[in-house]
């Protein structure tokens, strides 16, 4: 039985002495004086009655480990983001019935007492309050104190406000009496709206609209309408629509508008208007601007014939950031002797360090008053289709 030699080879060892053997060095070989290995050596054959076996030198398998968790990792990564884009594309496309609202109702708030108001006036605030986890924007919590101090100092009759996102976020909305805070339920992050009403008129009715079609990162949330019903003093009603539209896909942008803009002409609630304010992401000079002025009637700024101001600027410096994405447009949906709007900028700071969010926000004075004062009465008893339920205290979990 013949017996084989196997000759290990060290890299890291110099020539000479010892009868080290490396590639294209001088190596033993049976029957020959010198032979010299290859460079890379030849395939190994165990006619000679041995061959040589390279050794890998200290740290290179360490380091092929480290190269393999490497590309392991990389490869996995590549695996899993289409399976982690699968399951954000379904979150956004859970569930698109209207929801309900819970309303908090602040004790001490008191409904305005009945009266037969000839003109109905209105302060109406829209603000993104840019309320995302910390992690991703790094504002100072205390900022919300901050935008709720402003809100009381301002006192309007009616606010809306998006990106609430977080639990900290909710601290937006004032701690006095004065207000019903409206918001639609969500039993985890991957459906919230971030959507929040806050009325010192009583809330008769109201519902969460879902849009159907969303983009990344959008369709990781729930964005949509959030519609509610308003009584004034006079017994007359308004449907006011807070409203946060997708950013950066102008198609999916479009399909929302369609949706909204459906949902504020077949809402029959006997309403004199309908107001529809938010963040829309859109410029004035864009086709879905353009959409959303014919189908829901003059901005503020129309009415007003004043020039758009700009709503946005991501709190950069530089004056090409900034942009007119925030409105109010006013509906009417009875005859109106008179309808006019101030609108004016609020909440904001020349120095955007000082902002406390990446909006400034839209404030509007409204004055409106309908040629049939009963109008109402032709749609008697037809209330919101979801009627709301109030509560002493807040029942939507927003915190994660």
């Amino acid at each position: 039985m013949r017996s084989t030699l196997l000759l290990k080879t060290h890299d890291d060892r110099k020539p000479g002495g010892g009868g080290s053997v490396r590639p294209g060095l001088p190596a033993l070989a049976p029957g020959r004086r010198v032979a010299t290995a290859a460079a890379p050596p030849a395939k190994p054959s165990f006619d000679a009655g041995f061959f040589v076996v390279p050794v890998a030198p200290p740290g290179a398998r360490r380091r092929w480990r480290s190269e393999f968790r490497h590309r392991l990792h990389a490869g996995a990564r590549f695996v899993l983001l289409p399976v982690l884009c699968a399951w954000v594309a379904g979150c956004g496309s859970l569930a698109t019935r209207t929801r309900p609202l819970a309303i908090e109702r602040r004790p001490g708030f008191n409904e305005p007492a009945a009266q037969a108001e000839e003109e109905l006036k209105l302060t109406l605030l829209t603000y993104n309050v840019w309320g995302l986890p910390h992690w991703m924007n790094h504002a100072p919590r205390a900022r919300y104190a901050r935008i709720a101090s402003g809100i009381e100092r301002l006192h309007p009759d009616l606010v809306l406000l998006q990106e609430v996102w977080t639990k900290p976020a909710a601290a937006v909305a004032p701690t006095n009496a004065e207000w019903l805070v409206a918001q639609a339920g969500s039993p985890n992050f991957f459906r919230r709206n971030g959507l929040m009403v806050l009325s010192r008129l009583p809330i008769v009715g109201g519902e969460f609209h879902p849009f159907s079609h969303a983009a990344f990162p959008d369709s990781v949330v729930r964005k949509g309408a959030l519609k509610v019903t308003l009584r004034t003093a006079s017994g007359r009603r308004l449907n006011v629509w807070n409203v946060h539209l997708q950013s950066d896909a102008p198609r999916v942008r479009m399909r929302q508008i369609e949706q909204l803009t459906a949902w504020v002409r077949e809402a029959e609630d006997g309403q004199v208007a309908d107001l529809v304010g938010g963040d829309f992401n859109s410029t004035p000079d864009s086709p879905e601007f353009q959409r959303l002025s014919r189908e829901l009637g003059p901005t503020a700024h129309e009415l007003a014939r004043a020039p758009f101001a700009p709503t946005y600027d991501g709190l950069s410096p530089d004056p090409k950031q900034a942009q007119t994405i925030d409105y109010l447009f006013i509906r009417p949906r009875a005859p109106m002797d008179r309808l006019e709007a101030a609108p004016k900028l609020v909440l904001t700071n020349p120095d955007p360090r000082q902002r406390c969010s990446d909006h400034v926000a839209l404030q509007v004075d409204l004055r409106l008053r309908s040629g049939n004062l009963l109008v109402q009465a032709r749609s008697a008893g037809n209330t919101s289709p979801q009627p709301v339920a109030y509560s002493p205290a807040a029942e939507i979990p927003l915190g994660h």
